[in-house]
């Protein structure tokens, strides 16, 4: 065992010492600017400040032991799972505000290095590894949802752990005791934080088990393995409800709430939009909710119950979203017809991909304009993921990047943008809660962390004159961010 973890690590050396790099850098990005948002204007005592998020439920979630933890019926072990570690982290700090921006940034930066852990299992080499996941850290749902609190980035960690077992599982020929039991423990993973992502357990389950040639009994192993699952989670939960007296036991919650037809989750449902207009407004959750441009502020006024921020739904708007989408469905339609004899063989694992992406993606037109939007963690990293097997394994896409100077120019203006947008947006974030103050070296040290993200970029790529550049660039973004701000 110690000579196959030896071997492990000298093999991957290089990608161990970048995605340790990346996790550090990202925890160090994302606590800066939650300490702004959450700490100085106090970004934890609101409701639905952002896209109908419950910020406060889900601070006193992780820190109060007492709180009425009503919302375990759809985020089963979300209390257990979170509260033992805040309470840790809280001893040293002292502040669980603090504990929880600490633990909450913690799990966001391991997400981003679990993105690039996937992108090179997929096949994608270290560069464009590496430029995936620093510009997926700089997105506004992973930046929202990793400086505020929320229970998002918590349910994106089991699943891109899933998904990220489940790349080595589909290479498999046999599975063996151990791995049944790793796939019965995911299950509990995926299911811990929200249940709705029990279906990607589903999907992985059948392109682990049911397309694999080599395995017998398939649907006998898929259903001991969903009912294991279950009852797992089940008894962890009926655990917490012994600790957590008010907590609600997940399952007996939501079989009754299905007989009575009285779900809370009905709320959210949206019933007066067309299917065209739920159809839109997805695919700018998907494409254009991306780029802090396209965020806009509804109010200014602090109040108990806001809704601060939305996407916009303008015509422009709609323009780039269809084109964004249209763009990426044309990439993907077009690798589809050509693999279309080796999707349940070869291309197994890009398959369950799209299937979670798409079934995410109908399932959510069903909320509302601003909760649709609260989801995307839980599937967005799914697109990302399915268009770099394409870029892996598709020649015409290769052809397509393979100007080195385009797609580093491009790469290079996407992080400047973004950076410069999520400075606005921050601003944006501390006036609308009525703090009104400078914090220039704050913002310094945040953009300070994207051109280190960069320089670490630049030195996979062992350019000098990159790095410079990089540097520059990320000090007149620095700039221009802190001028915004003030």
């Amino acid at each position: 065992m110690k000579l196959k973890m030896l071997h492990f690590f000298k093999a991957n050396k290089h990608d161990l010492s970048i995605g340790i790099t990346l996790f550090s850098l990202s925890f160090l990005f994302y606590v800066v600017f939650a300490a702004i948002i959450t700490i100085i204007a106090r970004g934890y005592d609101s409701l639905n400040a952002f896209f109908d998020a419950d910020t406060f439920r889900v601070y006193a979630d992780m820190t109060v032991a007492n709180y009425t933890h009503y919302r375990t019926i759809v985020h089963p072990l979300f209390v257990i799972l979170t509260q033992p570690f805040v309470l840790i982290v809280n001893f040293f700090t002292r502040n669980t505000v603090a504990a929880c921006v600490l633990v909450q940034t913690f799990v966001s930066a391991v997400n981003i290095t679990l993105l690039y852990g996937c992108l090179r299992k997929i096949g994608l080499n270290t560069k464009r590894s590496l430029a995936v996941s620093v510009l997926f850290a700089l997105t506004v749902p992973q930046f929202i949802f990793s400086v505020t609190f929320e229970t998002y980035i918590f349910a994106q960690l089991g699943l891109l752990i899933m998904w990220l077992c489940a790349l080595f599982f589909v290479k498999k020929k046999t599975l063996n005791l151990n791995d049944y039991t790793v796939l019965a423990l995911l299950g509990v993973v995926s299911l811990s934080i929200t249940v709705t992502n029990f279906v990607q357990y589903i999907i992985v389950l059948l392109i682990v088990i049911a397309l694999n040639r080599k395995e017998t009994k398939k649907l006998t192993k898929i259903s001991i393995l969903v009912v294991s699952a279950l009852c797992i989670t089940t008894t962890i939960a009926q655990i917490q409800s012994v600790v957590w007296p008010s907590s609600v036991d997940f399952f007996k919650g939501n079989i009754s709430a299905i007989v009575k037809k009285d779900s809370e989750e009905l709320l959210y449902i949206e019933k007066q939009s067309s299917i065209m207009s739920r159809v839109t407004k997805q695919i700018r959750h998907n494409t254009t909710a991306n780029i802090p441009l396209f965020i806009t502020k509804n109010g200014d006024e602090r109040e108990t119950e806001f809704r601060a921020y939305s996407i916009k739904g303008n015509v422009v708007t709609n323009i780039v979203a269809y084109t964004m989408f249209i763009a990426i469905a044309v990439i993907h339609g077009r690798f589809i017809r050509k693999h279309r004899k080796t999707l349940l063989t070869t291309n197994k694992i890009y398959s369950g991909m799209i299937a979670a992406y798409i079934v995410n993606f109908a399932f959510h037109m069903c909320y509302g304009n601003l909760s649709g939007f609260l989801y995307t963690p839980h599937y967005n990293f799914l697109l990302i993921l399915a268009t770099a097997y394409v870029w892996r394994n598709s020649n015409g896409l290769s052809r397509l990047t393979k100007n080195r100077r385009i797609l580093s120019g491009l790469f290079v203006l996407v992080i400047v943008s973004q950076t410069i947008g999520l400075i606005w947006l921050t601003k944006e974030i501390v006036s609308a809660y009525g703090v009104h103050c400078t914090v220039p070296k704050t913002l310094a040290i945040c953009v300070a962390c994207v051109g280190a993200m960069c320089a670490i970029l630049l030195w996979a790529l062992r350019s000098r004159k990159k790095y410079i550049i990089f540097v520059l660039l990320s000090v007149v973004a620095m700039l221009i961010g802190v001028k915004l701000f003030n």
